[in-house]
């Protein structure tokens, strides 16, 4: 049971090395070499790619929860962007080169967009915790209502906005987490 254990292991631990180094579709035999065991030994652990895959998404998950657990939400507006912007360059630093290597994968895996989905609700609660005293004051009918105001943000602390701002605006992390801090502060004042 133990060694199972540690082989199903070495298979998920290979997959994430292998998106970690950018390759986009890596195949059961480059996964299986990784690991140092069999394509069998990996169809032996897994029922097919989907529930590899599947694995692996949980492991990132384990990975990266202490980073979502970093945020701290008191202080000044000032003091909470702040700390949304540390928490959110190290967290999508660490997961851009599983994203990216993931590609079109997430569109048509259930578990990885179940993930993706879990993720995201979990970073939108925390924008929401983050800013509720600014959020208290806006009035929901009005076009610059709480609601427009949370999916602003929503979008602006994305994974999607920071990898647009480091990837195709080409900016550095601190240029990203200053552009992204100076956007919440306009829109929260």
């Amino acid at each position: 049971m133990l060694r199972g254990e540690r082989t199903r292991t070495a298979i998920v631990d290979a997959l994430l090395d292998l998106l970690n180094d950018g390759v986009v579709d890596p195949t059961s035999q480059l996964i299986a070499d990784r690991a140092g065991v069999s394509v069998r030994s990996v169809f032996q652990h897994f029922e097919d790619m989907e529930s590899l895959y599947a694995d692996m998404a949980r492991a990132q998950g384990d990975r990266t929860r202490e980073l979502f657990e970093t945020l701290v939400d008191s202080g000044s507006l000032v003091e909470r962007i702040d700390q949304l912007g540390v928490q959110r360059s190290l967290l999508f630093e660490h997961i851009a080169p599983v994203r990216n290597s993931l590609g079109t994968r997430v569109r048509t895996s259930p578990a990885l967009r179940r993930r993706l989905d879990e993720t995201g609700a979990l970073l939108r609660a925390q924008v929401e915790r983050q800013f509720a005293e600014e959020f208290g004051h806006l009035e929901q009918p009005a076009a610059t209502g709480r609601r427009s105001v949370i999916e602003t943000l929503d979008l602006l602390w994305s994974f999607e906005s920071w990898e647009r701002l480091r990837s195709e605006q080409e900016l550095s992390v601190d240029e990203a987490a200053a552009t992204l801090r100076a956007a919440t502060l306009r829109l929260l004042r």
